[in-house]
C-alpha cells in the first residue's frame, strides 16, 4: 500500500510540474567566484518570487538551478546582466531537478557537513517519521530563516536537557554533533538503556542561521548574524557594517571598546538579548528552567568544557560540577585517548561576556 500511494504520488506530481511548466522560465546560473555568490546570495535571501531549486553551491562553476514565473523573470535577468553573471535557459527534465529537491535517497547525515537547506529538509523528514520528534519554530531571523528547537520525549514529563549549537556562523562541527545525537536517540529511543527514559531533550542545532549560511557560501571565517544597521555604519575597508555577534549578545558586564564596535566580528550589540536569536531563547529558556536539569553549549573549538560564568566568579554549585565533568572527563579520555580541560571559560579562555 505504500508503495502504491508513492507511486501514484509521484505521478500526480509530474502531472502537475508538466501542466505548469509553462508558467515557469527556467535558468542555469554559474557563479565564477565570490562577488557573483554574493549577489546570488543577496537575490536568494531577498527575492521570495526566485526559487533556488538546489541552493547556492559554494563552489565556484557549479550551475545553479533556479525556477522564476514568467512575470518575473526580467528582474532576475536585468540583476544578472547587471553584474555580468553567466545563465543559460534550462530546458531539460523538470523533474530531474525536482528529484534533487525533493526525491534524493535519505541522506546520510553522519560523514557530511549539509547545506542550510540539506539540514532543514533532512530534519522535517525526521518529524514525520518518528512519534516522539517534534519541530518548534521559536521565531525568525533577519533573513527570515527559522530558528527551531526540536524536542524529543516518550510522552513522559522528565528533567530537560538543552543544547544548543552553531550561535557562531562559522561553526559547522557543532550542530553536525546535535544532529549526530539526535539520529542516536532517536534510534535507543526503545531501547531500556535509552537516555530518553529519564530525561526530555530540547536541541537547537543552529541558533545563528543566517551565519550559518553566509559561512557557507561566502565567508568561511563569519561569525556574527546578519542584521543590517539603520542608519548604515561605514568600515574602514569601504564596506558596510553588519551584524551582531550572538555569543557575546547575552548580559553584558563591562567589555572593551573592541566588542563595542559595529565593525569588528565580536560586536557584542548595542544592549543585552538585542538579537532575535538571543532574545527568543532567553525566553524559552525562562519558560523551561523550572524542569531544566542541564544546559549545554556545544562549541567546535579546542578540547574544553567550560562551566560559568565567562564574565565574573565561578557559580555556588561549582564544585560539585567540577566533580562531575572531571570525572565525564577522565572517562572520555580512557574510551578516546582524548584529554579535555576542564574549568572555568574565564580561566580555560579569556573573561569576556555572553556565552563563550
Amino acid at each position: 500500500m505504500i508503495q502504491i500511494n508513492f507511486i501514484l504520488f509521484f505521478f500526480a506530481l509530474h502531472t502537475f510540474l508538466t501542466v505548469n511548466c509553462s508558467k515557469y522560465r527556467f535558468y542555469k546560473i554559474t557563479a565564477f567566484n565570490q562577488r557573483e555568490r554574493r549577489v546570488l546570495y543577496a537575490i536568494y535571501t531577498k527575492e521570495k518570487t526566485i526559487n533556488f531549486l538546489n541552493g547556492i553551491s559554494n563552489e565556484a562553476a557549479i550551475p545553479i538551478d533556479v525556477a522564476v514565473q514568467e512575470q518575473y523573470a526580467h528582474t532576475l535577468e536585468t540583476e544578472l546582466h547587471t553584474y555580468n553573471i553567466q545563465y543559460v535557459y534550462f530546458t531539460g527534465n523538470l523533474m530531474d531537478t525536482t528529484k534533487k529537491m525533493n526525491f534524493t535517497p535519505e541522506i546520510d547525515i553522519s560523514n557530511s557537513f549539509l547545506e542550510w537547506d540539506g539540514i532543514t529538509h533532512w530534519v522535517d523528514a525526521q518529524v514525520k517519521k518518528n512519534r516522539n520528534l517534534q519541530k518548534i519554530v521559536i521565531a525568525k531571523t533577519y533573513e527570515r530563516r527559522d530558528i527551531f528547537i526540536l524536542k524529543i520525549s516518550n510522552g513522559n514529563k522528565k528533567p530537560i536537557v538543552f543544547i544548543v549549537g552553531s550561535e557562531d556562523g562559522k561553526d559547522w562541527v557543532s550542530s553536525s554533533v546535535i544532529l549526530n545525537f539526535l539520529i542516536k536517540l532517536l534510534k535507543d529511543s526503545d531501547m531500556d538503556n535509552s537516555l530518553l527514559k529519564y530525561f526530555d531533550f530540547y536541541l537547537a542545532p543552529i541558533l545563528n542561521p543566517d551565519g550559518f549560511v553566509y559561512s557557507k557560501i561566502y565567508d568561511r571565517f563569519w561569525s556574527k548574524n546578519r542584521r543590517e544597521f539603520f542608519p548604515p555604519i561605514s568600515c574602514l575597508n569601504h564596506s558596510l557594517s553588519v551584524g551582531v555577534n550572538i555569543d557575546r549578545n547575552w548580559f553584558h558586564q563591562k567589555v572593551s571598546k573592541l566588542m563595542e564596535e559595529e565593525c569588528k566580528n565580536i560586536y557584542i550589540g548595542y544592549e543585552p538579548l538585542s538579537e532575535e536569536e538571543t532574545h527568543t531563547l532567553s525566553y524559552v529558556l525562562n519558560g523551561l528552567a523550572i524542569n531544566m536539569i542541564a544546559f549545554i553549549n556545544l562549541k567546535g573549538f579546542s578540547k574544553f568544557i567550560t562551566i560559568p560564568y565567562a564574565h565574573r566568579e565561578p557559580t555556588s554549585n561549582h564544585d560539585i560540577v567540577l566533580d562531575i565533568l572531571t570525572s565525564a572527563s577522565t572517562t572520555l579520555n580512557k574510551i578516546y585517548n582524548v584529554t579535555y580541560y576542564v574549568d572555568t571559560s574565564n580561566r580555560l579562555i579569556c573573561k569576556k561576556t555572553g556565552n563563550i
